[in-house]
């Protein structure tokens, strides 16, 4: 009798072994096998961030809604990727600052924009260079050169991937362990890290579709026509290494208080270089002194904050001083992409 229960127990240890087991294989080849299956079903698309690959996305995305604003040939053939495709992103860099406007920089929208810019001020113009200088940093941000840091929201992280350009750069979505446990430590150290992405197309959530919707520009009706609010949710991430240079745009928005004017304003810097973004708030911040002198005029307010982790326009910023609104004008109009040719 005693040898019957021994056997039955040995019998119940070895199935439970066995089931162990199969989980253990079933877990680890599961991704493997629905990656291949997507492959057959031609639905696994696969981007190299270090070359064209935000060009080739936004392209796939938009579709006849794309515009190519860096003249880049892109050779390979046109596929559209659907909710629920896998997606691969090759050498990658990874930040927290994603695009205010994702896929704009690339769609036709921007294209509209900046055409409408260079008709109201064509080159060799003499005249309006104020109102010029205004209206084209309004053009910038429009466009989509502006980037946001968020904070976590329901222990997920929004974040960016891109190439060397952020603001054509991809949301992706990770978990609280993904994002803890591969990329925490080193992305507070370094500010980019180069990575290999593999994700699932989805919709954005709509918590975090609505935090967005609150940084929403004032006054200016509905300026995100057209861009898809799409993410890729983060299924794995490996291959990690040292971030490259990857631009972003600091930027706010001005509100006049009396009558409610609207002026934009983005600078370029560097997610790499963790001393650079200051460099850029200081640009960002002292055009409000550009605004209210005397060849605009006005009391202008900040209107929004670009970064959720710190509060930049609160005084964190210098002001620069002892520069007369001639030099501070053609400081500005002299600044491509918001920085200054020499310090002020």
């Amino acid at each position: 009798m005693d040898c019957d229960k021994l056997s039955v127990m040995a019998s119940i240890e070895l199935a439970n072994a066995i089931k162990s087991y199969y989980g253990t294989f079933r877990d680890y080849f599961s991704p493997l096998i629905r990656k291949a299956r997507k492959r057959l079903k031609d639905e696994y698309f696969v981007y190299d961030m270090a070359s064209d690959g935000s060009l080739r996305f936004w392209r796939d995305i938009l579709g006849d809604k794309f515009y190519n604003f860096s003249k880049t040939p892109i050779e390979d053939e046109f596929r559209i990727p659907r909710m629920g495709d896998i997606i691969e992103l090759n050498e990658c860099s990874v930040s927290g600052w994603l695009p205010f406007f994702p896929g704009k920089i690339c769609s036709q929208d921007a294209e509209r924009i900046l055409k409408a810019h260079k008709e109201m001020f064509p080159e060799n113009h003499d005249f309006g260079l104020e109102e010029e200088l205004a209206l084209r940093n309004d053009t910038d941000v429009l466009m989509g050169f502006a980037n946001i840091r968020l904070l976590p929201c329901n222990h997920q992280y929004l974040l960016n991937a891109s190439g060397t350009f952020g603001c054509a750069g991809i949301p992706i979505l990770l978990s609280e362990r993904l994002y803890q446990e591969k990329i925490e430590e080193q992305l507070a150290k370094e500010g980019v890290l180069s990575a290999k992405i593999v994700g699932t197309l989805t919709d954005l959530p709509s918590d975090l579709q609505n935090r967005m919707d609150r940084m929403s520009l004032k006054r200016l009706g509905s300026i995100k026509s057209g861009t898809p609010r799409i993410v890729l949710k983060v299924d794995e991430i490996k291959k990690i290494g040292q971030g490259g240079e990857t631009a972003v745009h600091a930027w706010t928005q001005f509100i006049e208080k009396k009558h409610k004017f609207s002026a934009l304003m983005s600078s370029i810097f560097y997610a790499n270089q963790l001393d650079d973004i200051q460099k850029a708030v200081n640009m960002v911040a002292n055009y409000k002194q550009f605004l209210e002198g005397e060849l605009i005029g006005g009391d202008w307010e900040f209107g929004i904050e670009f970064d959720e982790k710190r509060n930049w326009f609160n005084e964190q910023y210098t002001r620069y001083e002892n520069i007369d609104p001639t030099q501070l004008f053609l400081m500005y109009y002299t600044s491509p992409f918001g920085r200054p040719m020499k310090k002020p």
